[in-house]
């Protein structure tokens, strides 16, 4: 006779008289097949958050991953139906990474093409370490940087920049007439391109530097309770029941 489906009108949890607790369906303990047919799915979201109701932990590994990074097999509710998940004990967070904060780098170079300066770094800003495909990792009012990259449109017109001031250092004495004059000429034709094309793009982005740096914060903000929630969450899993399954 065909045993019923694992489900949850007719899984439950019991505890025996030791406080062991045990997964059932329909009074039956579930077995390690039983287990085995439930459909894996992502219990913990990538934003930190629950995509079910959690019953417990059970100490096998279908996946044969007993020698992957400690982790749990989760019971967990979705809807109607029962799914299992393996999360990690613990998660490691990539780098952090954001348009905003490209953005807002990108307008801040164009600040520096254009007038010389900007306002959000206390020091130099490095735009030739960002013309050259460069990252810049800048430091955030949480535990983890941010990693910042220029755009292709960005490091043409710091290259192009570059390029024309060390044409005038390197012809300083040479005649501002004549072959001299050709060179720097054509060096600032080539700035003047590429800083119209860069231009366009910032202008693109329909914001002030200043309103980008609050975009660039309020992503690393939300990076941040991201971070907290998936740590939060691991914390509540640890306290789950292990649930005994028959072998």
């Amino acid at each position: 006779m065909a045993k019923p489906p694992l489900t949850v009108q007719n899984a439950a949890i019991t505890t025996a008289s030791v406080e062991i607790k045990t997964l059932t369906v329909s009074g039956k303990q579930v077995t390690l097949a039983v287990f085995r047919q439930l459909l894996e799915r992502p219990l913990v979201l990538e934003d930190g958050t629950l995509a079910g109701q959690p019953w417990g932990v059970v100490n096998y590994h279908p996946d044969k991953c007993a020698d992957s990074p400690e982790h749990w097999h989760v019971v967990w509710q979705e809807g109607c139906d029962l799914r299992r998940s393996r999360v990690q004990v613990t998660t490691k967070f990539g780098e952090f990474r954001a348009d905003e904060a490209d953005r807002f780098i990108a307008s801040c170079a164009h600040d520096v093409l254009v007038s010389g300066t900007t306002n959000y770094f206390s020091g130099t800003l490095p735009l030739e370490q960002l013309a050259y495909g460069q990252e810049l990792q800048a430091a955030t009012d949480h535990d983890f940087p941010t990693i910042m990259s220029m755009s292709k449109a960005g490091r043409a017109a710091i290259q192009a920049s570059v390029s024309l001031e060390s044409t005038k250092a390197r012809l300083g004495s040479i005649s501002a007439s004549g072959w001299g004059a050709s060179q720097v000429d054509e060096a600032e034709e080539r700035f003047t391109k590429a800083l119209t094309v860069f231009t366009d793009e910032v202008q693109a982005f329909g914001a002030t530097t200043g309103d980008l740096y609050a975009r660039y914060t309020s992503a690393a903000d939300e990076e941040k309770q991201r971070r907290d929630r998936h740590t939060a969450v691991r914390k509540d899993l640890a306290q789950l029941p292990q649930l005994f399954i028959a072998v």
